[in-house]
């Protein structure tokens, strides 16, 4: 089981209430709100990251927007096992 730590951050007020108020709602612990908002937020920020670098790829490969769902399926087509 992964350990856990307490955090400590300062929350303007009248945002603490309102996400006290859709925990309620919600019927989930502050706690779990929050981490579900962390971990939102950093899914976010992989997700553009990840772009970025196949934005990047495409570029050095000369692959323009329209074509890339055509070469990610002709990459995945070529790269399945045998059989399928």
């Amino acid at each position: 089981m992964e350990t856990e730590k307490n955090l400590h951050a300062s929350i303007p007020n009248a945002l603490l209430k309102e996400a006290q108020r859709v925990a309620d709602a919600q019927q989930i612990s502050i706690d779990e709100l929050v981490r579900d908002a962390m971990d939102r937020r950093l899914r976010e920020i992989r997700r553009e990251k990840l772009y970025t670098y196949g934005e990047s790829q495409a570029r050095k490969l000369l692959i323009g927007p329209d074509e890339v769902e055509g070469k990610v399926h002709e990459l995945r087509e070529k790269n399945l096992p045998r059989g399928r």
